[in-house]
């Protein structure tokens, strides 16, 4: 039984990083590191395609405290 995987890419500069993911693979706000770039991000996986996470490193309960 043969599992295809890919290589999760650096949204900033392309390289390929060390996260590795299946086609059942399921990631949310994951910390994806690059060593190349040395930069951090926070992406969402699901069924080998990678999209940027639209809260980056905002804390759960802060969009309560800006409204009152």
């Amino acid at each position: 039984m043969v599992k295809t995987f890919r290589f999760i890419p650096c949204p900033i500069c392309g390289t390929q990083t060390n996260t590795k993911v299946l086609p059942e693979t399921i990631l949310i706000r994951y910390p994806l590191f690059c060593e190349k770039c040395r930069q951090e991000i926070l992406v969402d996986v699901v069924k080998m395609k990678m999209v940027l996470s639209d809260a980056e490193d905002e804390p759960a309960g802060d969009e309560e405290a800006q409204k009152e």
